[in-house]
């Protein structure tokens, strides 16, 4: 009686074709980083929800402006703090330039949507990544899988047997 084939993972993993194995490893490790960057970014999220909150309670507390810009300045972690921040720097700096009160509302909204940007495009890293990841790892297991059929049939021509017994 003959015995059956080891179809364990392990076992077809290492009796592929180097292409194939190189092709699994690349999937494999496109995963891994992308669950990296999925997890860091869904960490740093919830942390940036909470500080935000937090910021806005003591932002529409109506307490003093100047007394919450002198209690986040200095520890601005979070885009809301530091857009805050950046808008009442601008506001003193325009205010000790003398402008006039349209200058200064046009000078802080520009600063803001500047700071806006920044701030978005800290908060999407690793969004590019995750796009090329999506786009080109099943095109990159099509070619592991065509290659290890082409293979398989190889072998089947080579062994001139098509019995699948």
């Amino acid at each position: 009686m003959e015995q059956a084939a080891d179809l364990s993972y392990f076992s077809l993993i290492m009796k592929a074709d180097i292409i194939v194995q190189f092709v699994m490893l690349l999937l494999v490790l496109a995963s891994v980083w992308t669950w990296a960057i999925i997890i860091t970014t869904r960490i740093r999220l919830t942390k940036l929800h909470a500080q935000a909150a937090d910021f806005e309670k003591a932002f529409w507390s109506g307490a003093d402006l100047d007394d919450l810009y002198a209690r986040v300045r200095e520890e601005a972690n979070h885009p809301m703090a530091k857009l805050f921040v950046s808008g009442m720097q601008e506001w003193e700096q325009a205010h000790q330039d003398g402008a006039s009160a349209n200058r200064i509302r046009d000078r802080i909204a520009r600063l803001l949507d500047y700071r806006i940007e920044v701030e978005t495009e800290f908060l999407g890293r690793g969004i590019p990544g995750l796009a090329t990841v999506g786009s080109v790892a099943p095109f990159l297991g099509l070619f592991g899988t065509v290659w290890g059929i082409m293979n398989s049939f190889r072998s089947i021509a080579a062994s001139q047997n098509t019995s699948l017994v």
